[in-house]
């Protein structure tokens, strides 16, 4: 039950920060397409450690991933040429070399999760990755602020409301006593 609530709690608190946002004329679409992202991530997550326990290998779910990853970009990109989007080329190397590093990151995230999964499970590794995620975003938002990201007293009460609902949702279950007359069996040492 402090499962459910603590999820709960934590949609609650998505829920208020991007009702902040959708009042400033953000369309309906822009939140649910990381909720849909963020949903096939949890199934990714629990499809790597899938992976991990059979061949007892990050290296190798990480590598299923991205290996599977990249040929479903190669049939996208074929379909797209078929229906006529043309393509555009690559961009030229940015000024800004570091930018790169995302995909490096992806890999270190996939390599993580891939490990961590098995003994968080699907639920507490999605809550924790986004609680990450929200910390550096503020970070970001802070340290290096791109036009649009306000951070406002709403944005940091939301990821506080985040972190309550990460706390509920990890609380221990109280074990209840059993009713009844059955006396549990005495110890043989």
């Amino acid at each position: 039950m402090l499962r459910i609530l603590g999820v709960l709690i934590v949609l609650a608190s998505l829920a208020f920060a991007a009702g902040d946002r959708l009042q400033s004329g953000i369309g309906l679409w822009a939140p649910l397409l990381p909720f849909v992202s963020g949903s096939l991530t949890s199934v990714q997550q629990a499809f790597n450690g899938h992976i991990r326990a059979a061949t007892r290998s990050a290296v190798v779910a990480t590598t299923v991933n991205f290996t599977v990853g990249f040929l479903a970009l190669i049939i996208g990109t074929l379909v797209l040429l078929v229906t006529g989007i043309p393509w555009r080329s690559f961009p030229s190397a940015p000024d800004q070399w570091w930018i790169l590093l995302g995909g490096a990151f992806g890999v270190v995230f996939i390599a993580l999760t891939t490990v961590t999964v098995a003994r968080l499970g699907v639920l507490l590794l999605s809550l924790f990755a986004l609680f990450g995620n929200l910390v550096g975003a503020l970070a970001l938002d802070v340290l290096l602020p791109i036009p649009g990201s306000d951070v406002t007293l709403t944005t940091v009460l939301s990821a506080a409301g985040v972190l309550v609902g990460i706390v509920v949702t990890v609380l221990p279950v109280p074990i209840r006593p059993s009713s009844g007359s059955r006396r549990e069996p005495a110890s043989r040492t």
